[in-house]
């Protein structure tokens, strides 16, 4: 029996929850999900999408690897959301419908509250969620292990508005935001923590494409060794997940040496 997690994260969330669901397995692999990840994930028994919920659902990038994922018809399909609100929104609703393309079903849903990486979030709350996530994910490998289909809906009523928004917010220019402060050292962090590989270094500072490629995660942001990143659009918190070092959640290698952060 082997599992193939897809894990889409910015600030390390994501990841963390994937590690340790795949530990709870045993036999699973976690693969990150970026520009350059392959989509063949035919052979394997299960596989599982974790990712966060952006503006109320699944982040476009994820949407669109999912479309094009290669799986057995047979696979035991199931999808992990993390969350800073109260609810994942038509997050799976993104799922099953990407899933629709190849004719395959949504099989289990599972949801796991976590901090916010836009929004500061008050201590207390930050660390009750982060203490509670292990057992969560433990939770969710055992359900997987035993083939559970459990299912989280979103509300019916005000579903179709949120796919609506959803969609609007896909198509938008997000990078087009981000401001950088002479407090940069020219580190290019931001370019190799960046998901969608939308980040080039130009004369020792960091450029977004402004191509509609930026998923919003705002690892850049987030894991800015000087914080000298800023996002006009939002009142951005900074965050991110106290057992990640930034060197995992690079997209690719990188030989320079880091800044520990």
């Amino acid at each position: 029996m082997t599992t193939m997690l897809y894990c889409f994260t910015g600030t390390g969330n994501c990841l963390v929850v994937a590690r340790n669901i795949a530990a709870g397995l045993g036999d699973a692999r976690v693969v990150r999900l970026c520009a350059q990840t392959s989509p063949d994930a035919s052979g394997c028994d299960a596989i599982g999408f974790v990712a966060p919920v952006y503006h109320q659902g699944l982040p476009g990038m994820v949407a669109t690897f999912i479309e094009s994922v290669q799986l057995d018809a047979d696979a035991y399909v199931f999808a992990v959301a993390t969350y800073g609100d109260d609810n994942p929104g038509v997050f799976f609703d993104n799922v099953a419908d990407a899933l629709r393309t190849h004719g395959v079903a949504l099989d289990a849903c599972f949801g796991v509250p976590m901090p916010h990486n836009v929004h500061a979030m008050r201590a207390a709350e930050r660390d009750r969620r982060l203490a509670a996530e292990p057992a969560r994910s433990q939770q969710i490998a055992d359900a997987v292990a035993a083939r559970e289909r459990p299912h989280l809906a979103a509300n019916r009523l005000i579903a179709p508005l949120l796919k609506w928004t959803w969609r609007l917010a896909n198509g938008e220019v997000a990078d087009k935001g981000f401001t950088v402060d002479d407090g940069c050292i020219g580190c290019d962090i931001c370019a190799y923590v960046c998901p969608a590989d939308n980040i080039a270094m130009v004369d020792g500072r960091p450029q977004w494409a402004l191509s509609g490629g930026c998923q919003e995660c705002l690892a850049c942001l987030q894991w800015c060794p000087r914080d000298a990143i800023h996002y006009d659009r939002k009142h951005v918190g900074r965050y991110h997940h106290p057992q990640v070092k930034v060197h995992d959640v690079f997209v690719r290698p990188r030989v320079a040496a880091v800044h520990a952060r």
